[in-house]
């Protein structure tokens, strides 16, 4: 397994597929959260290949748009909610 690090994950959204399916997969990083229906973010050992398949073997993913991008949480910069940066922060010096 890989150093950890923050993943970045969003995809286009199926119709037919409930947040609960992302929410068992997703479930598998060490942390997790989501900020929109869409857009998550994970803090992970696991490389980004075998995170892509298990988001493509979600029923309804099979065809939908995926990206995934590994991010420092020092060197980003946006507007969300103050307990998203405060989660960033906790686990960037866990091992």
């Amino acid at each position: 397994m890989a150093e950890k690090r923050w993943v970045h994950i969003s995809f286009s959204w199926p119709g037919e597929t409930n947040t609960e399916r992302f929410e068992a997969v997703f479930s598998k990083a060490k942390y997790w959260m989501r900020y929109s229906r869409n857009c998550w973010m994970i803090y992970t050992g696991v490389d980004l290949d075998t995170w892509r398949d298990r988001v493509r073997n979600i029923p309804g993913m099979e065809k939908q748009n995926i990206f995934l991008l590994e991010f420092d949480a020092e060197d980003v910069s946006g507007y969300l909610s103050e307990w998203i940066w405060e989660k960033l922060h906790e686990y960037e010096n866990d091992e």
